[in-house]
């Protein structure tokens, strides 16, 4: 007599529960992860200030920001992401996006800030808010990590180009080895140009069709007068 395995009615059931537990595990950790990158982004920015306001007044020596980091490591044994190259990073990401997120008035306290020297003691973090950029793109700019950011920026100059690669990178998950491959290739030039002759065939299609439609009525025409 041969044996048979006893199925579990209530095994679909189950499947369906880990699927969902699956997803919500998944769903609240690529969140998670967001909100980090968002945190570190914002840090890296607020850093990224003070350094500028302070190395690039001679307010420091030619050699603070590699002290800095040495005694960074000294105080936090162990510390990643702060050596002297990536500070320098932080200051290039604050100069070159405060055009678009420094986007308030000066107050009177700004412009004594400017000339009291003791006011870049503090590092201010503030959340990323512009009306410079759409929602949207403010959110590929978050979900963007920093060292693809740096690229970016190193390697583009225009905010519109910049953006595309934010995008692609954003919702396509590109890992900085992607990242620099297709900005070695330079995909935003190539993609513009190939739009651009995709759009100009268009055209000349559309004014080839009309001009034969054109055609066409214009012989009718003729015929029926003819008749």
């Amino acid at each position: 007599m041969e044996n048979k395995k006893e199925t579990n009615p209530a095994l679909p059931q189950y499947v369906l529960a880990v699927k969902e537990i699956k997803n919500a595990i998944i769903d609240s950790r690529y969140r998670a992860a967001r909100q980090v990158n968002k945190e570190v982004l914002e840090l890296n920015y607020g850093i990224g200030r003070f350094i500028s306001e302070n190395s690039r007044r001679a307010q420091w020596g030619s050699n603070a920001i590699a002290v800095i980091s040495q005694m960074l490591q000294q105080e936090l044994p162990g510390l990643k992401g702060y050596s002297e190259a990536s500070i320098k990073m932080m200051r290039i990401f604050y100069e070159e996006w405060s055009v678009l997120f420094e986007n308030r008035q000066l107050t009177i306290d700004d412009f004594n800030n400017l000339i009291d020297n003791t006011s870049n003691n503090k590092i201010t973090i503030c959340h990323f808010s512009t009306e410079k950029i759409s929602e949207s793109d403010l959110t590929c700019f978050l979900n963007v990590g920093f060292t693809n950011h740096y690229i970016i920026l190193t390697k583009t100059k225009s905010l519109e180009e910049r953006l595309f690669y934010i995008r692609r990178c954003a919702k396509e998950f590109w890992n900085v080895e992607t990242t620099k491959y297709h900005l070695k290739e330079d995909l935003y030039h190539k993609e513009g140009n190939y739009l651009f002759q995709t759009h100009q065939n268009q055209w000349v299609f559309q004014h080839i069709v009309h001009r034969k439609n054109y055609q066409n009525a214009s012989e009718k025409h003729y015929q029926v007068l003819m008749i």
